[in-house]
């Protein structure tokens, strides 16, 4: 046996590398053919959910939407939507959210949802692509998910929407164009925001939206910032200031603490003025008739 022919022979070590080349290609082949094959028995069943879901929310399938829209998808929305509109006011909310740090009650992603994309107090971005999903799931009265019935995830109740907070801060920049919240030469970036720190530092006519607000949601640790003393249960916050002739029950009553806003402190105010007004008038009588009787004993004297 020659050294050509034998076990460690030239011929016999080009034989060994070839086979292990071919096994390396048809390994490769096998892990490149998986890669392929695997998504795609994967992706239509996930796609035929979202699209079943997406086309007809009142299947009995869709009840729950972190199947096929995750709370991921959620906020990368809701990152759209602030990007394309950072003025609304559902993205004042959210900033707060991430100031604050608070994840759960208002600050819920599918609440910010609700609060942006829904249409119910007002708010005009249903439309917007970022807010296409939630329109699919939700507008439809016989939806079956649960995301868009469940009254956790509804939102701030009566919202100011973007376009009334705007309308707003104008009306009371107009009446009262020194206040220091008023924006200077332009719209205000923040409508919302600039809205309620007029209201806190004088609720004037202008200021009902942001009251049944902070009303609707007293208690509200998220709301507290932009209600001030409203949003506190049982408070009256500050007061109004009419121009003009009117009746109503949030009126300043001499001191900035004495707010009558609820029938008791009404009564009690009125009340309290009535007999002002008639220890008044006793008070100058009484003095009237001293005057006289001082009057009277110095005639006399002389």
């Amino acid at each position: 046996m020659t050294g050509r022919d034998g076990p460690g022979g030239p011929e016999r070590q080009r034989e060994s590398r070839g086979s292990r080349g071919a096994m390396r290609v048809v390994v490769t082949g096998a892990l490149a053919w998986a890669v392929v094959l695997l998504p795609m028995t994967i992706l239509p069943h996930t796609q035929a959910v979202q699209g079943t879901c997406f086309d007809d929310p009142t299947l009995a399938s869709c009840a729950d939407a972190d199947d096929f829209y995750p709370r991921s998808a959620v906020v990368r929305d809701l990152e759209g939507l602030c990007t394309r509109a950072p003025a609304a006011s559902v993205c004042t909310l959210r900033r707060r959210c991430l100031s604050l740090g608070v994840s759960g009650g208002f600050c819920e992603p599918w609440s910010l949802l609700h609060s942006g994309c829904s249409p119910a107090w007002g708010e005009t971005l249903l439309d917007t692509p970022e807010c296409a999903s939630f329109k699919a799931l939700c507008s439809s009265n016989k939806t079956a998910v649960s995301q868009c019935l469940d009254p956790r995830y509804a939102g701030v109740p009566h919202l100011v929407p973007t376009a009334g907070a705007r309308e707003g801060v104008r009306a009371l920049c107009q009446a009262m164009p020194d206040m220091p919240e008023c924006p200077k030469g332009g719209e205000s970036e923040d409508p919302l925001g600039t809205l309620s720190s007029l209201c806190q530092s004088m609720e004037m006519a202008g200021c009902e939206g942001w009251r049944a607000m902070c009303e609707a949601s007293a208690g509200s640790a998220l709301l507290a910032g932009l209600c001030g003393a409203a949003a506190e249960p049982g408070s009256c916050g500050a007061g109004v200031m009419e121009m003009y002739f009117h009746f109503g029950m949030q009126d300043y009553v001499l001191f900035r603490w004495l707010v009558p806003c609820t029938p008791l402190r009404y009564t009690l105010s009125l009340t309290a003025i009535v007999l002002a007004a008639v220890g008044g008038a006793w008070l100058k009588a009484y003095r009237a008739r001293l005057e006289q009787a001082w009057a009277a004993k110095g005639s006399r004297k002389r």
